[in-house]
């Protein structure tokens, strides 16, 4: 997981993901991030972090917005986001 490796979450053993994540589009790197998160294999803030970081360079603005919300809770979303 390209975004992972870059915000600095430990690896866990047997992930593949971030091996893998490198050679894959951003857009396929989501599904990635919800199955980690349901195996729980990272905490949760630091993959909405991850999320919210691959969808900051591309278009899918109202997810990148739904993120934004979650991981800043009370905080309004930037402009640049809409």
């Amino acid at each position: 997981v390209a975004a992972v490796v870059s915000l600095g979450i430990a690896h866990v053993p047997g992930d593949l993901n971030q091996t893998v994540g490198k050679y894959l589009d951003r857009h396929m790197m989501l599904p990635l991030l919800d199955f980690l998160a349901a195996k729980k294999a990272y905490p949760e803030s630091e993959l909405d972090a991850a999320r919210l970081q691959i969808l900051s360079r591309t278009n899918m603005v109202d997810f990148a917005m739904d993120i934004y919300k979650k991981v800043n809770p009370g905080k309004p979303v930037p402009a640049e986001m809409s």
